[in-house]
């Protein structure tokens, strides 16, 4: 189990049993730990002694003031070094954690008269609480250590999220003093709440990944997907997924988002989060994932039947002149694409340079000469985020929200308006 502190484990499969066993496994060495600022003693490296087989050469850096200053004169003396016992370390399993900690992180925590490893990803929250970001927050130096120390000696809470693992301590975050906890093992809670309702269907499990920021997972549920397939008859491949997230350590809030795979590119259809902040029931999280995330499961495709019912290209056109009915045609699915991208919100994803070029491509791809329904132009807009190359993580991301929202776009086009009449 204590290899699993190190900044560097991760493990990833598709096994959902084995996910699981991680899930609350990781949340039973994962603790909490309030304290104030004023409470917290560094140790960072000694870089002007060299480790020896025996010793640990650190500077002994105390909360609000980190210098040695002679007791008797007051005469500053520099700072204070002391030594931690390398034996001690090796004998409790730690040899990988002293080597991480001198290459890597070199800082330690002393709290409560017990030694904590720091993470490298501790550096962002613990800059966050003494007013330190970006590089001068993250880079490992002395000088670093030395103010973060400084900026301690206040009665400001701390939230420490920790894992222990066999008597070995370590520290991953800083958070405020009203962060709310929730173990990784919630992702359990929801996985479980899906397999009991039944409503999707047998889940599939793609893939998952964890390591000491995040918990993620991606499932299926191909049943439905096959009922879909065999009620509505799209023609496209379209299975309903669902996308979990849960970091301990700031990484992201909990996120559940309700995904939509349309043939090979993945859409948001509707998304969940929740910060780690005020009084948090796993209860209460899992009642809004079945109001606001599920439930839109039971409309999409509903809505993409509707669409194809819905004419882009109006019938009566096909008795115009050819070219008349060519421009016509083109036009129309061209101010169609236009509508479904203004009311997803695409500049608001990507840009509005990046949502010219995109659209200027689908308008080149259009075909006049065949007749569209509006189911045409979602499933194009739908499939976007796997076609598009050369956008950030985050833009496709962005995109794959806005895409989520087409299926509800509504068409001002040709639709039969007719009564249904039944002869005899």
């Amino acid at each position: 189990m204590k290899r699993r502190l190190l900044d560097n484990w991760s493990e990833s499969g598709d096994d959902l049993a084995k996910f699981k066993t991680l899930l609350k496994e990781m949340s039973s060495i994962t603790r909490t730990k309030k304290v104030t600022a004023n409470q917290v003693q560094l140790y960072s490296k000694n870089e002007h002694i060299l480790s020896t087989p025996d010793k640990v050469p650190v500077y002994v850096l105390d909360p609000g003031n980190p210098w040695d200053i002679d007791s008797t004169t007051g005469a500053f003396k520099g700072l204070k070094q002391g030594a931690l016992n390398r034996k001690t370390f090796d004998a409790a399993g730690a040899t990988d954690l002293v080597q991480e900690y001198e290459d890597k992180t070199k800082l330690l925590l002393n709290v409560d008269g017990h030694v904590y490893f720091t993470s490298i990803n501790l550096s962002p929250t613990l800059g966050l609480r003494t007013d330190m970001k970006g590089e001068s927050a993250c880079t490992p130096t002395l000088a670093r250590d030395v103010l973060t120390a400084q900026r301690l000696g206040t009665n400001d809470e701390i939230t420490f999220v920790t894992r222990i693992a066999d008597g070995l301590r370590k520290v991953y975050a800083a958070m405020s003093g009203t962060y709310a906890y929730v173990p990784q093992s919630f992702l359990c809670d929801v996985i479980e709440r899906v397999e009991t309702d039944a409503t999707l269907g047998a889940i599939s499990c793609k893939h998952w990944s964890i390591d000491n920021q995040l918990a993620e997972i991606y499932l299926e549920f191909p049943d439905k997907a096959a009922e879909i397939a065999a009620v509505y008859e799209y023609g496209d491949e379209i299975v309903p997924g669902l996308y979990l997230a849960k970091s301990d350590v700031g990484e992201c809030s909990i996120t559940i988002r309700a995904t939509w795979r349309i043939n090979n590119s993945l859409i948001i259809a509707d998304e969940l989060k929740r910060k780690h902040t005020g009084k948090i029931k796993i209860e209460d999280i899992l009642e809004d994932v079945d109001k606001t995330v599920f439930s839109k499961y039971t409309k999409i495709p509903d809505l993409l039947c509707e669409l194809m019912a819905t004419d882009i290209t109006n019938p009566a056109w096909t008795k115009l002149p050819e070219k008349k009915f060519l421009a016509m045609n083109e036009k129309a699915i061209a101010e169609a694409f236009k509508t479904v991208f203004k009311e997803i919100g695409v500049v608001g994803a990507i840009g509005k340079k990046n949502e010219k070029e995109v659209y200027e491509q689908l308008c080149d791809e259009i075909d006049p000469s065949l007749a569209y329904t509006a189911y045409d132009i979602v499933m194009a807009v739908m499939q976007l985020p796997e076609r598009l190359s050369g956008l950030s993580t985050s833009y496709k991301e962005l995109l794959a929200k806005a895409c989520g929202k087409a299926p509800f776009v509504k068409f001002d086009m040709t639709k039969p308006k007719a009564k249904v009449v039944l002869t005899a």
